[in-house]
């Protein structure tokens, strides 16, 4: 790993400070990482001025990267501060649900259409009311994501794809992510609450990596003949991320 030195670009006006690290890459290469930080890996002789034109040239797209990652930051810390009052609502599968506390000698939890029916006897209990929401909420994770995963790997499966192990887990800013070597796909558990065609075609997207393991035009060529409608089904997935 070579030395990481810090530069700071000045863009109109706004400054972006950037972590670059000279590698043995061909190109340059900028990601934008959960936190914020920008990370750039160049070519050892590409000059500095070059490399700040680059990030200079970049800034829209950082500006929209951290966009995205704080707006997931506040819709998990919102997910996870949620006490589940009386009337509130929440979405599954991207259609409104209505939380309703009804007093009982037993603790019990109904889902029944659009209505989450929590049975207690402690009302005031909120750390009691997070623990059953979020058990009825893994449930269907993995119920929906398993249904998802036997469909799609129907697509993927005449090409030589292994059938993998499902895992489910909250991440912060991905919405999936495959394990090729070691058959596994992972799912953001935040996904439940979006439309179901989001979550198809981030199914999708992780099972063609088992095709290539890359995000290269060989990538997306072969979700362009898989699912050739996932481009709208991903600016859906960019929308519902705002609210859930």
């Amino acid at each position: 790993m070579g030395r990481i030195i810090e530069r700071t670009v000045n863009v109109g006006r706004a400054n972006i400070t950037y972590s670059l690290e000279r590698k043995a890459v061909k190109n340059l290469n900028l990601r934008v990482h959960a936190d914020g930080s920008v990370h750039v890996s160049a070519p050892r002789l590409v000059p500095l001025a070059i490399v700040d034109r680059f990030v200079g040239d970049k800034a829209v797209f950082i500006q929209e990267a951290r966009a995205r990652f704080k707006g997931r930051q506040a819709a998990q810390e919102k997910l996870q501060g949620r006490d589940y009052k009386h009337g509130d609502i929440i979405y599954l599968l991207g259609k409104p649900v209505a939380i309703a506390l009804i007093a009982s000698d037993k603790n019990s939890i109904v889902l029944a259409d659009s209505l989450i029916m929590l049975y207690l006897n402690d009302m005031e209990n909120v750390a009691l009311r997070q623990k059953m929401v979020q058990k009825l909420l893994a449930e269907l994770c993995q119920q929906v994501f398993q249904g998802v995963l036997l469909e799609q790997y129907e697509l993927v499966k005449p090409y030589g794809v292994p059938f993998p192990v499902l895992r489910m887990r909250t991440m912060k800013s991905r919405w999936g992510s495959c394990m090729f070597l070691k058959g596994i796909v992972t799912m953001n558990k935040r996904l439940i609450h979006m439309p179901l065609p989001c979550i198809e075609q981030v199914m999708l997207h992780e099972l063609c990596h088992f095709l290539v393991g890359n995000h290269s035009p060989r990538f997306y060529a072969w979700l362009d003949k898989l699912m050739p409608d996932w481009r709208e089904r991903k600016k859906l997935l960019n929308q519902w991320s705002e609210k859930v």
